[in-house]
C-alpha cells in the first residue's frame, strides 16, 4: 500500500519560477539550470524505482517516498522506505548518466547515446 506517493520535488518549481524572473543572460542561470537538471534526474530515477515497487502486494508492504525524518540532532531523508511486518528496507537511489559514443563509418554516422540509469543502495534492517 502506498502511504507517501512519489511526487515532483517542490524545489524544481521554485527554481523554474526563479528562472522565469531572472533577466536573460543573468550570471546565475547556468548554475540554476544545472541544479534543475540534477534534481530532475534524481527524481526520475526514484520515480522509476517506485513505479516498479507498486507491483508488490498491497496488504503486505507499505511504501513511502521521500521520507524526511526529523527530531534528532541530525535530520535525514530516505528516498524510498519499504515497511513490512518482518522487516524494513531503506532504498537510496542514485541516477547515473551513462554516455556512449558510437561511430559507423560505412554510413558516415556518429551517435551519442545518453541514458539515465537508477542505481540502488539497499540498507536492510531486520528484527
Amino acid at each position: 500500500m502506498i502511504i507517501k506517493n512519489c511526487k515532483m520535488p517542490l524545489k524544481i518549481d521554485m527554481l523554474e519560477a526563479l528562472m522565469r524572473r531572472l533577466p536573460p543572460g543573468h550570471a546565475k542561470q547556468p548554475a540554476i539550470i544545472a541544479d534543475i537538471k540534477k534534481i530532475k534526474a534524481g527524481y526520475n530515477g526514484e520515480y522509476r524505482v517506485f513505479q516498479s515497487l507498486i507491483a508488490l502486494p498491497e496488504k503486505e508492504y507499505l511504501l513511502f517516498h521521500d521520507l524526511r525524518l526529523i527530531g534528532s540532532p541530525f535530520p535525514f531523508q530516505i528516498d524510498i522506505l519499504i515497511l513490512t511486518s518482518s522487516f524494513l528496507l531503506i532504498l537510496e537511489v542514485k541516477t547515473w548518466l551513462v554516455k556512449s559514443f558510437s561511430t559507423m563509418p560505412s554510413i558516415n554516422l556518429s551517435v551519442l547515446i545518453q541514458m539515465e540509469i537508477p542505481k540502488l543502495l539497499m540498507i536492510p534492517y531486520c528484527k
